[in-house]
């Protein structure tokens, strides 16, 4: 069962929308965070919109709900701290980054990578502020191949498009085999695909960036 987190500004019409477009199906239960207004009029509105957030919970039937303020005027790793305080215990999350702070947003976003690293079931769900727009932004990182082979493949790629497995190993005078093992070391780098048994092969949108920066 997954648990759904949702940061939350001044309206909750981005926590109505989430579970109107996603459903509750499999959801066992809803985690909203948001951040305390440091004036007498933010406090109040960010009152009013959690208050409104467990009005809809309690309204479309979700029992499990919790409702968390973060004290953002801490280091970083303290809101990380706070974050993880509720969020540790669930192995299933999918994030739905809407509203709040920024601050917010990059916290929950880092939390997600680390969680991602020990291996829980993450999901990550960016919205531009009209909803227009959702994005999944990557949860972890490609590794930087350190192998000589590996480098060239990147570079080749870079310089012809996209490739047969089988021309990859001529350009480079490799083994087909000896070209597959490096291409696994590649993964984020390298996307692959097969056409009438042939592997072909080019940079990833990620490759792409970071080639560009060695």
């Amino acid at each position: 069962m997954v648990t759904l987190v949702i940061s939350l500004g001044f309206t909750v019409e981005y926590l109505v929308r989430v579970i109107s477009n996603r459903g509750l199906k499999d959801v066992d239960g809803v985690v909203v965070f948001s951040v305390y207004g440091k004036d007498e009029f933010s406090k109040k509105r960010s009152d009013e919109t959690l208050r409104y957030a467990e009005d809809y919970l309690n309204k479309v039937g979700v029992k499990n709900y919790i409702l968390k303020y973060v004290n953002v005027d801490v280091p970083f790793e303290e809101i990380l701290s706070q974050i993880n305080d509720v969020l540790h215990p669930y192995i299933e999350i999918e994030f739905h980054l809407i509203g709040g702070m920024r601050v917010l947003l990059l916290s929950l976003y880092y939390y997600a990578m680390l969680c991602n690293l020990v291996k829980k079931k993450v999901k990550m769900t960016l919205y531009t502020e009209d909803f227009a727009n959702s994005y999944e932004p990557p949860l972890n990182l490609p590794e930087i191949p350190e192998s000589r082979e590996a480098l060239e493949i990147v570079r080749l790629l870079n310089r012809e498009g996209e490739m047969k497995l089988s021309d990859i190993a001529k350009k480079l005078g490799k083994s087909e085999s000896t070209i597959s093992k490096q291409l696994d070391l590649l993964d984020g780098l390298i996307e692959c695909r097969k056409i009438q048994n042939k592997k072909m092969c080019k940079l990833s949108p990620m490759g792409k960036i970071l080639i560009t920066m060695w």
